[in-house]
């Protein structure tokens, strides 16, 4: 059986298998195609948390994309389930050591500029900044609307009930993933 790996100008990095890049980049594709390429209808609501996928069960990762931060959007990477030891009062999964040089790669194979990361091995999650390309107009917009609550009842702003939300996020186009085999 093969080890998957990711050749780098200085290395090769060993990946194990539920982390080899042909299972997850599917769902990283579908992902940032969803960010800077699905235009959002006007009256489209989405968070300022974006939208996630999660790669096949295999990998135990979940994918998310933050339209913007500070200026940028950031891809955050999650494991879904960390196994929590409450005896070591620690997690028993967390992310490859490698993991984040592997999605910086795989990134950097899809025309993206990772300018910062934070997190990683040894937690369950990671995060890395991307800078050159913001993320699509109207997905701004929708957040934009997100932050400025409803327009109806100001007062009550995110917290209203009156279905502003719920209306808005039915009009979102939501990341498809791809199909698992």
């Amino acid at each position: 059986m093969n080890t998957p790996s990711v050749a780098t100008a200085a290395a090769t990095i060993e990946l194990p298998p539920h982390l080899d890049p042909d299972v997850i980049m599917p769902t990283l594709l579908a992902l940032m195609r969803w960010g800077f390429h699905v235009e959002q209808p006007d009256a489209a609501i989405v968070p300022h948390s974006g939208a996630s996928l999660t790669a096949p069960a295999t990998a135990n990762r979940r994918y998310s994309l933050i339209p913007e931060v500070g200026g940028w959007p950031v891809l955050v990477v999650d494991v879904v389930d960390s196994q929590w030891d409450s005896a070591k009062y620690a997690h028993g999964v967390v992310l490859h050591p490698d993991e984040l040089d592997c999605l910086h790669l795989a990134l950097d194979s899809m025309g993206f500029q990772v300018v910062e990361r934070w997190n990683g091995h040894p937690t369950t999650t990671g995060s890395l900044r991307l800078a050159g390309r913001q993320a699509h107009p109207s997905l701004l917009a929708a957040v934009k609307r997100y932050h400025a609550g409803c327009p109806d009842h100001p007062a009550k702003g995110l917290f209203c009930d009156c279905g502003w939300y719920q209306a808005g996020h039915r009009d979102s186009v939501q990341p498809v993933a791809p199909e698992q085999s």
